[in-house]
C-alpha cells in the first residue's frame, strides 16, 4: 500500500520531529533567590537557672529549648518592647508599652530561649512551649498562661496555676513524679506518662483530663 502526502503535510511532520528533538538551551541568566533578613535578634546568656516573664499584653510566646549554650532570640518586630535584665543566676523578661494593635502592627510577639538547664519558671500571660528538654527539678508558676510540654525528660515537676491557665501535657513527655495545683478557673488535659506518683491539688476534677499514671501512685488533695 502506498502513502501520498502533500507538501504542506510533510513540512509540518519534519518540524514536529525538529521541534520533539531539540534540546532547551539552559537558563544562565536567572538570579539567585533573595535571601529574607533573620527576623530574630539573638543575645548571647550567662548561666541561668530561673526565666521570670512579666508581660504587659499578652499573649506573649515563649518557646524553650534545651541548648548547651544558653541564648535568647526576640523577633525583630517585638525587640523594641521587650527588656533583658539578668540577676545572678535568674533572667527577668519584662515588656513595656505594648501596642494593643499588635496585628495592624505586624507584632509577632515572639522569644525562644536556649538553655542547658532550668529548674524554675515563672510567667504571667503568655504562651509557653516547652520542648525536648531534660531536667531533674523544675517548677512552673503560672498566671493565666497556656503551657504546653513536648516530648519532655523530668524527674520531679511541680506545676502551679493562678489565674486562667490551661495546660497541656503530650503523651512523649515522662515524668517520675508529677505535681499540679489547679484552681477552678485553670484547665488540666495530660497524656503524659507518670512513673511514680502523681499529685493533683484542686477542688473539682471538672477540668481535669489524664491518663498513664502509676498502679496506686494518684493522689488528689481537695483543696
Amino acid at each position: 500500500m502506498k502513502l501520498f502526502f502533500s507538501k504542506s503535510a510533510l513540512i509540518l511532520i519534519i518540524l514536529s520531529l525538529q521541534s520533539c528533538g531539540r534540546l532547551e538551551k539552559p537558563e544562565t541568566d536567572k538570579k539567585p533567590p533573595v535571601k529574607l533578613t533573620e527576623p530574630y535578634t539573638k543575645f548571647d546568656l550567662a548561666s541561668i537557672k530561673a526565666v521570670v516573664i512579666n508581660c504587659d499584653l499578652g499573649r506573649m510566646k515563649v518557646n524553650i529549648r534545651q541548648y548547651n549554650k544558653p541564648s535568647i532570640e526576640i523577633h525583630k518586630t517585638y525587640q523594641k518592647y521587650v527588656h533583658l535584665e539578668p540577676k545572678e543566676n535568674t533572667l527577668f523578661i519584662y515588656t513595656d508599652k505594648t501596642p494593643r494593635t499588635t496585628e495592624e502592627l505586624r507584632i509577632r510577639k515572639n522569644i525562644n530561649i536556649f538553655l542547658p538547664s532550668l529548674e524554675y519558671i515563672k510567667s504571667n500571660v503568655s504562651q509557653i512551649i516547652m520542648a525536648d528538654f531534660e531536667q531533674r527539678d523544675l517548677t512552673i508558676e503560672n498566671n493565666s498562661n497556656a503551657l504546653r510540654l513536648y516530648n519532655c525528660r523530668i524527674q520531679n515537676l511541680d506545676i502551679i496555676n493562678k489565674g486562667l491557665c490551661n495546660i497541656q501535657l503530650d503523651g512523649n513527655n515522662y515524668f517520675e513524679t508529677l505535681k499540679v495545683k489547679l484552681n477552678e478557673q485553670s484547665y488540666y488535659n495530660s497524656d503524659a506518662m507518670v512513673l511514680k506518683g502523681f499529685t493533683l491539688e484542686t477542688k473539682s476534677l471538672e477540668h481535669t483530663n489524664f491518663t498513664n499514671l502509676p498502679e496506686n501512685g494518684f493522689n488528689w488533695i481537695k483543696n
